[in-house]
């Protein structure tokens, strides 16, 4: 039986990495491999169900502080978790995870791999971002993408050998799509400059249909939710926009949504967007660089539109709201696109590097 490690900074959060690990995490045991998870914070009681099977170790059981700060520390710490675990296979739940298991693992064996959940081109720090990706590519066993653009990256900018692309499953069950009769546009994600839920809300200030009964709902939690409040308030759009925290059954959402969209800066390979095809929903979504491309088909399974351009899409939203018809074949076609995506098929091809 392979023993395999996820390394992740926390499980508490309500985000699409935190859902895909605990699926996978999940999926490996069913299918007979010893999985646990290490975890820098302790932040409670994780937000996604774990099988009872997985084992929980924390480096920190004093709550969120800098992985800077304590690097030696949790380097220290991290090696003897995994001299007593005896791991077959770690894998880095976001390539920054790298930072710490590629020196924690010198003159071990194991096999390290690095899981990439960015576009490869967008720094979260201008050094260790850098570091972590130019370790992976050196030392790591494999790198796993989400995209092939960011195979593409890791290959072309960090000299990589080591790159595999599989992309992310769908990660709800759906016993029914939505049926597309509730007048309400969804999104979803973390209060944070990523997702660009700003330029939603100035979109949202511009569109008609809100006159005709059509209402924003945004769903997440973080930093920027009182920011987002005052500017809808601003606006004075706060009658037509709702903000709403996280459920563990995010199917409710979408079945009770007509429309789905999505206004991010930058993004991986978007679980929402899997989502909201698996659910039928017509999506639209700004074209940043890597994930809207791969998962919606212009004119087919929805809409993409210029990355940060505001106006057109408030024109979309318009555009797709007052079209039934259009929307109707929009969510036929998504939920065809969503069975490439299916968490079989996805974990038949974890399997062929962890073996």
């Amino acid at each position: 039986m392979l023993n395999v490690v996820f390394f992740i900074n926390s499980l508490y959060n309500a985000g699409g990495t935190e859902r895909i690990s605990t699926l996978l995490a999940n999926k490996m045991v069913s299918d007979g491999y010893n999985v646990s998870f290490i975890v820098i914070y302790n932040g409670g009681v994780p937000f996604f169900s774990l099988s009872e099977k997985i084992q929980i170790h924390y480096l920190n059981n004093r709550g969120k502080g800098s992985i800077y700060l304590h690097y030696l520390q949790y380097l220290y710490l991290y090696r003897k978790m995994i001299k007593r675990i005896k791991p077959d296979y770690i894998i880095d739940v976001c390539s920054a995870m790298s930072l710490i298991t590629i020196p924690a693992t010198i003159g071990l064996k194991v096999s390290v791999i690095s899981w990439e959940h960015f576009n490869a081109n967008v720094d979260w720090n201008p050094i260790t971002s850098r570091l972590a990706r130019y370790m992976a590519a050196k030392l790591a066993n494999k790198i796993v993408v989400l995209t092939n653009d960011d195979k593409s990256i890791f290959e072309r900018k960090y000299k990589a050998s080591n790159v595999v692309c599989i992309p992310n499953a769908v990660t709800i069950e759906v016993s029914k799509p939505s049926m597309l009769v509730e007048k309400k546009v969804l999104a979803i994600g973390r209060f944070t400059r990523q997702k660009g839920f700003d330029m939603l809300l100035q979109a949202w200030g511009l569109v008609k249909c809100k006159e005709y009964g059509w209402v924003l709902q945004i769903v997440g939690q973080g930093e920027l939710k009182d920011e987002l409040i005052e500017i809808a308030q601003r606006l004075k759009i706060m009658d037509t926009v709702t903000f709403n925290e996280p459920i563990q059954d995010v199917r409710l959402y979408y079945e009770m949504s007509s429309i789905y969209v999505m206004s991010s800066r930058f993004e991986g390979l978007p679980l929402v967007l899997l989502e909201a095809l698996a659910m039928g929903l017509p999506i639209i979504s700004f074209n940043c660089e890597t994930g809207p491309k791969d998962l919606v088909d212009d004119g087919v399974t929805g809409v993409l539109v210029e990355p940060n351009n505001v106006t057109q899409l408030a024109l979309e939203i318009d555009s797709l709201a007052m079209d039934r018809e259009r929307r109707e074949m929009y969510s036929t076609n998504a939920l065809k696109k969503s069975c490439d995506y299916k968490m079989d098929s996805i974990i038949e091809k974890w399997k062929k590097i962890i073996k």
